[in-house]
């Protein structure tokens, strides 16, 4: 004897459920934080470019300096710590080594990962 109508109707229902709590406990909550001069140490809050290196890190330029981030703190790089002669970041590019090439208004620079410093 089959089933009838409604009660197979029901069984998928529940097993439609079942799996879409399955697929909500599952999911990961993703949140996204808004950063500013206000609240974070971040050098100014208009940022021209961004790129992530090989290591994770986020790196953006800005009219001000440019700012490494780690998820959670901010180090910025002036012109000074960069050797060149300008801080308004314009152009970065991160190669496969893990260095970011900085370009700016008035030079290049590129910051060695394995030797923690910037080589105009």
């Amino acid at each position: 004897m089959l089933p009838s109508a409604a009660l197979r109707r029901g069984f998928l229902a529940a097993m439609l459920l079942a799996s879409c709590i399955g697929m909500r406990a599952q999911r990961p909550e993703y949140t996204f934080t808004h950063l500013n001069t206000a609240g974070s140490e971040i050098s100014f809050n208009k940022v021209h470019v961004v790129a992530q290196d090989a290591n994770g890190f986020i790196w953006m330029g800005t009219a001000d300096g440019l700012d490494r981030y780690d998820g959670r703190t901010f180090q910025v790089y002036s012109a000074e710590d960069m050797g060149v002669g300008s801080s308004f970041v314009v152009s970065l590019c991160a190669d496969d080594r893990g260095n970011v090439w900085v370009g700016t208004d008035t030079g290049i620079s590129m910051y060695n990962f394995d030797m923690d410093r910037f080589e105009p």
